[in-house]
């Protein structure tokens, strides 16, 4: 094959351009990026297609918008002049031949015309590129047998030898009275065919509702998944709002308390707290004339003296009544709340069976964490011992039919072999008594004729005449024997073997089932000394599943929420009730005069109101009695005039302040501060429960209680319901398979047509297959064995001259590649220059080529491969070029000026392609 003409519409940067090849040897010079590589690309793409992305190196695609392809016109040995076509946008991108006399074909005529030469044949041995230069370091023996094998399979008469001869081989696969080679277990399957026609006629009737009531299942089972989750969602929600439910009390409480009417600015608040300062610096300096005033206690009673000389703490001390009556309302209603969760936790751990247990809720949740991994395991394995009881109920069943059928067809097989003996006995016997009196009348004739006797010949008459008749009576019974059917025997012989293949098939389908029932109780029993351990820790009954388990454990989220909270009560009752004490303490200095001894805070404060208001009363009549002393009265004059003004400071500053008193002022102050406190505390709760709650709703425990108990009784519901429409699904999947793997009665029929065909052609097709790698094994050996030598001489003889006689000789040694100098010195490819190394590589490439030139025409492609040449190895390969050119078409790629000028010298056309592009 002789590449002639190249016709580019489109390709790269060429378009609508024509070169026209020497048959010889031909030159394509050009400078880089003048387009050679794109030449090569086009006679690559025209032959053998164009490249899948994947494989695509670079884009030749038209920047012209021209069609993207062109022809090819070679001269074939066989055909003469052919055109090859291929365009991107045509035929999908096949290729179009057409032979000299018109006619056309594709891309199956065009491998037929170009065999055995293949792309990855063409790549490797006939086209030479510097990117394509081996690394003859690794070039082992076993690298070499593939190239072999590349190069040397079409033509080779070895080769069909050893097809023929495998081939033989492959009768050997089929023994008649074999059960394992395939076609013999094609014929008792299609034995067993036979019987399952018979059964599917007869269950073809409910095939189809159950394949409607399986399909409504997963239906209901999809759905149910999707439910299943988004009540699992909600629960989880609602064990979120159990765990936070007393915080939310306390955001809902103190979110109802809050009163932003009632807070005062920080400006106005310091304001307040200045002026109250020098409110109670005045107070001090009122007692301390008050005291100057003690001569008039003799006036008065000692109950009177005690109040005047104790005024100002008395009433500090009456100043915090309000405070201490609130403190110890929040005090009954702590212990209350505390008595009321105590009551809640006791209801918890009876209504659940639980016992108090000490876990954090980080070690509750890794604990629910793993019984869940675990729950879901113990589920699996418990659906799946249900299958697999259900499995072994019907192995059992259909073990005790098959058990039945064997007998029945073991007496039957009996029965007939019996009747099979008995008339073959009585046609043998049926001619042995004519044969004896016919042998008796002859034996008689003789001894007749040799003593004369004629009585005898009458005796030898009438045996002869019996035995006629008794021969001929034979012979009708036998004619009549003929018309009865004879008993076959062959037939229940088969049916007993196929009832006893699957009787062995039924066993051995018994005992795995068995042995992974025992597997699985192995690991339920695991599952069950986990639980007997998680019982010891959380007292649960491991009788029951872990998935109720897992409907209890959140349980103690709740109890732990409700310890919190009567932790945090119990904190606040401690608080409150040291906080009262402290109240009491202030009590104490009044004991001799108010009976307060035993009385609860709150009472005791009742009574110094009481105690203060009749002191008042005495003072205004011992006012009355004593005369004013001129200095004392000016001073608590003007001291009072200053804390009247203060007061109406005070007044102004407080709006809700109507009636002036100290303990108001101290007691708002108080608020002032609980204010801001409450605030910050209710904006820290709203962060935190904003995920959690609607907080523009109520809640109450009491309800989530009862919606996450309602969403985990209708969750196992649902699982209920989900595991017993599981177990129906497959048990439906299980008897539907059966049916399937007999089949619909089109689709057995068919089958049984199919077998019958294939019974026929099975034995060949798949040998085939199975032979393919011995025969590719020996073609490895083959190779290996005859060619490497003759292309290893043909390298040495192609290296011998390309390097001058330098190094005459290649081999292998050892898996390496080794040459061998003049001097006997040897040398290891990896230890040569690279100039050397590009020529060992072509004198490879060349005695490839020239081992099988008879099975390959195709022209030689070198693209600069004398890149690393000096000049003398230039002219050496160029004249080896010459030389291959006299009997094979040489097309150079080059844009070396010095091979250039070679071609010039020696007149061997020159296509110039031009300047970059």
């Amino acid at each position: 094959m002789k590449f002639k003409t190249l016709n580019i519409t489109g390709f790269g940067h060429f378009s609508e351009q024509t070169f026209e090849l020497d048959e010889k040897s031909q030159l394509i010079f050009g400078e880089n990026e003048a387009g050679k590589s794109t030449l090569y690309h086009f006679i690559r793409t025209i032959l053998f297609g164009f490249p899948k992305k994947r494989e695509q190196i670079r884009d030749f695609t038209p920047r012209s918008g021209q069609r993207y392809g062109g022809n090819i016109v070679i001269q074939h040995g066989t055909y003469g002049e052919v055109t090859i076509e291929r365009f991107k946008e045509t035929r999908s991108g096949q290729a179009k031949v057409i032979l000299p006399d018109g006619q056309e074909g594709n891309d199956y005529l065009l491998e037929k015309l170009l065999a055995p030469l293949t792309k990855d044949v063409f790549d490797q041995i006939f086209s030479f590129q510097q990117e394509q230069l081996l690394d003859l370091g690794d070039l082992n023996e076993t690298k070499l047998q593939h190239l072999l094998l590349t190069v040397g399979l079409t033509g080779s008469e070895q080769l069909n030898q050893v097809s023929q001869r495998f081939f033989k081989k492959r009768q050997q696969l089929f023994k008649p009275t074999g059960r394992v080679p395939k076609l013999n277990q094609k014929l008792t399957q299609f034995k067993v065919l036979e019987t399952k026609i018979e059964q599917v006629e007869q269950e073809e009737a409910t095939y189809q509702a159950k394949q409607l009531r399986y399909q409504e299942i997963e239906r209901d089972l999809s759905q149910a998944s999707a439910i299943k989750q988004q009540l699992i969602k909600q629960r989880d929600y609602l064990a979120n709002q159990q765990k936070r439910i007393s915080q939310y009390v306390e955001w809902e409480t103190l979110n109802k308390e809050k009163q932003p009417e009632k807070r005062v600015s920080d400006e106005q608040l310091k304001e307040i707290k200045t002026t109250f300062q020098e409110y109670r610096f005045l107070e001090k300096k009122e007692h301390k004339l008050l005291k100057q005033h003690e001569g008039l206690n003799d006036l008065s009673s000692p109950a009177y003296l005690f109040y005047l000389n104790n005024q100002r703490q008395l009433e500090e001390t009456l100043s915090h009544q309000l405070q201490v009556e609130r403190l110890s309302q929040q005090a009954e209603t702590n212990q209350h709340q505390i008595q009321q969760i105590e009551d809640e936790k006791a209801a918890l751990y009876h209504t659940y069976d639980l016992k108090p247990i000490q876990a954090s809720e980080a070690d509750m949740q890794k604990v629910i964490t793993s019984i869940r991994e675990v729950a879901e395991e113990e589920e699996e394995f418990i659906r799946d011992k249900i299958v697999l009881d259900n499995e072994i109920s019907r192995v059992t069943l259909k073990r005790k039919e098959l058990d039945h059928q064997l007998t029945t067809l073991e007496k039957e097989l009996k029965l007939h072999e019996k009747q099979a003996k008995t008339t073959e006995e009585k046609e043998a016997n049926s001619l042995n008594l004519p044969i004896v009196l016919i042998g008796g009348a002859a034996v008689l004739a003789v001894i007749a004729g040799f003593s004369s006797a004629t009585w005898l010949f009458l005796i030898v008459g009438l045996l002869v005449a019996i035995g006629v008749f008794m021969i001929w009576r034979s012979a009708k019974e036998q004619k009549e024997l003929e018309r009865i059917p004879r008993i076959d025997i062959s037939y229940p012989k088969e049916q007993y073997a196929v009832q006893l293949a699957q009787s062995d098939e039924n066993e051995q389908e018994y005992h795995r089932l068995q042995s992974e029932k025992e597997t699985l109780q192995m690991k339920l029993n695991v599952i069950m000394e986990q639980k007997v351990s998680w019982n010891k820790l959380y007292g649960l009954n491991p009788k029951e599943s872990l998935n109720n388990w897992l409907s209890k454990l959140p349980v103690y989220y709740q109890i732990m929420a409700l310890e919190e909270k009567q932790q945090h009560a119990q904190e606040s009752l401690k608080a409150l009730k040291e906080e009262l004490s402290g109240y009491q303490d202030r009590l104490a200095f009044t004991s001799d005069w108010l009976p307060i001894s035993g009385q609860e805070v709150k009472n005791g404060y009742q009574l110094l109101s009481q105690f203060i208001k009749e002191q008042q009363s005495v003072r205004e009549e011992v006012q009355l009695l004593e005369g004013e002393q001129a200095s004392i009265p000016m001073q608590l004059t003007r001291i009072r005039e200053e804390l009247q003004k203060l007061e109406v400071r005070l007044q102004s500053l407080i709006p809700q302040l109507t009636n002036f008193h100290s303990d108001k002022v101290v007691r708002f102050l108080a608020e002032q501060e609980a204010y801001r406190e409450e605030e910050q505390r209710l904006a820290d709760l709203t962060l935190r429960l904003e995920d959690y709650f609607d907080l523009s709703k109520s809640y109450q425990l009491a309800t989530i209680n009862e919606d996450y108990f309602a969403l985990t009784d209708q969750l196992d519901q649902w699982e209920n319901n989900q595991e017993e429409q599981q177990k129906e699904s497959q048990a439906l999947r299980f008897d539907l398979q059966k049916m399937e793997e007999k089949g619909t009665l089109d689709e057995l029929y068919q089958q049984r047509e199919n077998d019958l065909t294939e019974i026929k052609e099975l034995a060949e097709a798949w040998l085939g297959y199975k032979l393919a790698e011995d025969i590719l094994q020996e073609v490895f050996d083959y190779l290996s064995d005859q060619q490497l030598p003759q292309v290893l001489a043909l390298t040495s003889e192609y290296f011998s001259i390309l390097t001058g006689g330098k190094y005459p000789q290649v081999v292998f040694k050892q898996g390496k590649l080794i040459v061998q100098d003049r001097k006997l010195q040897k040398w290891e490819a990896t230890q040569l220059s690279t100039g050397t190394k590009d020529q060992l590589y072509i004198a490879f490439r060349l005695g490839f080529i020239q081992l099988h030139a008879h099975d390959y025409d195709a022209p030689i492609m070198i693209d600069d491969g004398w890149l690393h040449f000096d000049s003398g190895r230039k002219e050496i390969f160029f004249k080896v070029m010459i030389a291959l050119g006299k009997t094979r078409q040489i097309i150079c790629l080059s844009s070396d000026e010095e091979m250039k000028a070679y071609f010039e010298k020696n007149g061997i056309d020159i296509i110039n392609l031009g300047g970059k592009k």
